[in-house]
């Protein structure tokens, strides 16, 4: 299955780097506007515990789950720090569905880059 995760350089855009490299308040400001159950972290999306080991990383199941998560304006945000929608197949007996619906998990070990998409182009 496809699988879409936004990422630069293998970093998700509310790991604490993108503060770093990239400005810390439109990471803080986006964290603070997703701080709500309508962007469940893994740890209450009912994900299990071997979904949520470090190594797997969070994604969508489809552009549209994408989209609804990251308003228009943090698709810009990020597509003007340098990040990107990366298109990976993953066999689907190694991608995790929260119970949100919204969100997957997957190991990026187990996954294939097939594209990348701009965030504005989505």
């Amino acid at each position: 299955m496809k699988v879409y995760r936004v990422e630069s350089r293998g970093i998700g855009p509310y790991r604490s780097a993108w503060g770093n490299l990239f400005g810390i308040d439109d990471r803080l400001d986006m964290c603070y506007e997703h701080g709500n159950n309508n962007y469940p972290p893994p740890y209450l999306d009912g994900f299990s515990k071997e979904a949520q080991a470090f190594y797997n990383r969070c994604g969508f199941s489809s552009k549209e789950k994408l989209k609804k998560w990251f308003s228009i304006k943090w698709r810009y945000k990020m597509d003007k720090a340098g990040f990107k929608v990366h298109v990976y197949i993953v066999d689907s007996k190694n991608v995790y569905h929260g119970d949100s619906g919204k969100q997957v998990l997957f190991d990026p070990n187990k996954a294939k880059l097939i594209s990348k998409i701009s965030l504005t182009e989505i």
